[in-house]
């Protein structure tokens, strides 16, 4: 645990309280705020940044993966739709299976994807600041010929090795007699 998470879990223990009509005294106390901050020395309050994906790390990355697996291919083109598109995760792919229910789901489906003569376009209704469909954002990918990170060769070769219903997640896996999202 860090102390980020100690101090988001006592905020959530205080809007509990709030909402139960309880007092919160308690947290605003000298003896409270000295354990805080114990725990602030204890743990550190230090934010851990997330390494960058480059372009470098993504050419080490694809060899590894084997072309004719497809599990593989799937993992190859969701890295190179997440480099190119600058979406998060939780764009491309379902959090829980119980998503995929959802009528107004935040990943990817694989009718989102139209492919056009100059590359693909990622077609996305609902993301972080764009909860609630208020306008469709179209995300370009481009072709770069000839080379292993093109987004557009890897999602078209993905996209004919897995044949699926248009309603279906984009990245998902046929096994054991059904469909299952990555």
């Amino acid at each position: 645990m860090s102390f980020t998470s100690v101090r988001n879990y006592l905020s959530i223990l205080s809007q509990i309280n709030k909402s139960l009509g309880y007092s919160c005294a308690f947290l605003g106390d000298y003896d409270s705020q000295l354990g805080i901050r114990a725990v602030r020395r204890l743990l550190g309050d230090v934010t851990a940044r997330k390494h960058v994906m480059t372009v470098d790390i993504l050419l080490q990355i694809l060899p590894h993966l084997v072309s004719g697996n497809i599990f593989h291919t799937c993992m190859a083109v969701l890295f190179l739709v997440i480099f190119f598109s600058f979406l998060r995760i939780s764009n491309l792919v379902p959090c829980t299976l119980r998503d995929i229910s959802n009528p107004h789901p935040l990943f990817l489906k694989r009718s989102d994807v139209h492919f056009s003569p100059r590359g693909a376009v990622l077609s996305v209704a609902r993301r972080k600041t764009l909860q609630f469909n208020q306008r469709l954002l179209e995300i370009p990918l481009p072709i770069i010929p000839g080379s292993p990170l093109c987004p557009v060769s890897a999602l078209r070769l993905y996209l004919h090795h897995i044949p699926a219903e248009p309603y279906l997640p984009l990245f998902s896996l046929y096994v054991n007699n059904q469909y299952r999202p990555i």
